[in-house]
């Protein structure tokens, strides 16, 4: 689309595939939206606005998002992507990324069934794929 600038991450690895994508409108009145799509054997879905959260931390940017809670089990499961610090956004191509994502459930034992196991449990995924930097005047 005209005037905006495009940044995807396209990552996949370990049965999972996701994609980050954030458009800035570069008119007059600059605006940002940030999409995260997420697809796993066992759950998928499509996140954006205030579902976002982001972090910054030394291990890059962390983004988090809520996929699923179930009040009545005291079960809440989040997905944290770590985006990598790369060069500048200089020239619209593709650069090679690695890294994770870390599915993370958690049960609160006050709420749900009486804790058996451990109340919080990882499943760390090893992603690889492209950071695309698009511009269109």
């Amino acid at each position: 689309m005209p005037g905006e600038n495009r940044l995807e991450y396209d990552l996949a690895g370990d049965g999972a595939h996701i994609t980050y994508t954030q458009v800035t409108m570069n008119d007059d009145d600059p605006m940002q939206s940030q999409t995260l799509s997420y697809q796993a054997p066992d759950e998928q879905g499509t996140w954006s606005g205030n579902a976002l959260h982001f972090q910054t931390s030394e291990l890059g940017t962390l983004l988090t998002v809520t996929l699923q809670i179930i009040q009545v089990m005291g079960e809440e499961t989040k997905l944290t992507l770590f985006l990598p610090e790369l060069g500048p956004k200089l020239s619209p191509r593709s650069v090679p990324v690695q890294t994770i994502a870390i599915r993370t459930k958690r049960v609160d034992p006050t709420i749900g069934p009486p804790a058996t196991e451990q109340m919080q449990t990882y499943q760390v995924y090893h992603l690889e794929g492209t950071r695309t930097f698009s511009m269109f005047p």
